[in-house]
């Protein structure tokens, strides 16, 4: 593979990646806007069923932008004598990249399911 194709194959990754973490946003932004809402409101079975259906999504895209981030570093490694045009951008770090976006996606998730809890759970003064 050149280097060329080895670059446009890393700007496909990092494409996706971003893809997922917009979609793992605009998931959670809904789900946090039904929550405050409509989450009151809603029965037992409806606030479980739209929890695990966001916290499926959720994991879904937050497993896709880690693989295709991980999928980046292997090919990026695979090149011999790397991708010239990278190489030299001190952010590139895999264990930065594969490690901080997925950390601070599932604290997301974390931080949506007690704002649903909150909502539903307000605090008599």
């Amino acid at each position: 593979m050149t280097e060329a194709e080895a670059l446009e194959l890393a700007v496909m990754c990092v494409d996706v990646a971003i893809s997922a973490f917009s979609l793992y946003v605009t998931v959670t932004f809904a789900y946090m806007t039904v929550s405050y809402l409509v989450g009151s409101r809603l029965s037992t079975f409806q606030a479980l069923a739209l929890s695990g259906l966001y916290v499926f999504t959720s994991g879904v895209l937050i497993l896709t932008m880690y693989l295709v981030i991980v999928t980046y570093f292997e090919l990026r490694a695979g090149v011999s004598g790397g991708i010239a045009a990278m190489d030299n951008i001190p952010l590139w770090n895999e264990a930065l990249w594969a490690t901080y976006p997925t950390a601070a996606s599932l604290v997301g998730i974390l931080v949506g399911l007690y704002f649903m809890w909150n909502v539903r759970h307000p605090k008599t003064e």
